[in-house]
């Protein structure tokens, strides 16, 4: 089968148009393609471990990719572009006596509706590191929840925003702000500096 990156339809022995689940993307030079297909092609069962980012193979039929999901008049082949090209998203934050007060902006830069798929409920997370240590991640304890979809329109603009309060008790350091989207293969922002922490002075003896 001959996959494209950022097009739903795969050519399959030369000749036969199949619809997929997702388009593959390139992140990092690495090219992902949905499981689906691949368990199809083998004619095997799969299963997805979320929270773990794991997909385990198992024997199944061993028939090959079923008839129903093959068609020779799939959809055009528009090339779609991967989360990484489509959306831009950098965090920005605000720090007073309250706290950290951290945003996304997450873009659409397409002219088009764009939705991305996320293995979770939680689609971003906001990351706190103190002199190049992660400090505190706005995701770390939720419960796991079923897989949901970001959708954007044509250069829509959605929000997120969250307050971590501990922040303005930070030990001295130098801190930065990063914001992650909790895709399949997770997209980090680059990270914004926070400013150097300095402990309060200690009231004077009297």
């Amino acid at each position: 089968m001959v996959f494209t990156a950022g097009s739903r339809n795969a050519l399959l022995d030369g000749v036969t148009r199949v619809r997929l689940a997702g388009a593959p993307f390139v992140l990092e030079g690495d090219t992902y393609v949905p499981a689906s297909a691949m368990a199809s092609l083998a004619g095997a069962q799969f299963r997805l471990d979320a929270k773990a980012h794991i997909v385990d193979f198992e024997p199944g039929s061993g028939e090959g990719y079923p008839a129903a999901s093959v068609t020779d008049a799939a959809d055009s082949d528009e090339v779609l572009p991967s989360p990484a090209q489509a959306l831009s998203f950098v965090p920005t934050a605000t720090v007073d006596a309250a706290g950290l007060h951290a945003k996304v902006d997450i873009v659409n830069r397409t002219g088009r509706p764009y939705s991305v798929a996320f293995p979770g409920g939680t689609q971003v997370a906001f990351i706190v590191s103190r002199n190049g240590s992660e400090v505190w991640n706005s995701a770390s304890g939720e419960p796991p929840a079923a897989a949901s979809t970001l959708t954007l329109g044509p250069r829509e603009t959605k929000s997120e925003s969250v307050d971590w309060p501990a922040f303005a008790k930070a030990p001295a350091g130098r801190y930065t702000l990063r914001v992650r989207l909790l895709t399949a293969a997770p997209l980090d922002s680059a990270p914004i500096s926070l400013g150097v922490a300095t402990p309060a002075p200690s009231p004077a003896a009297t």
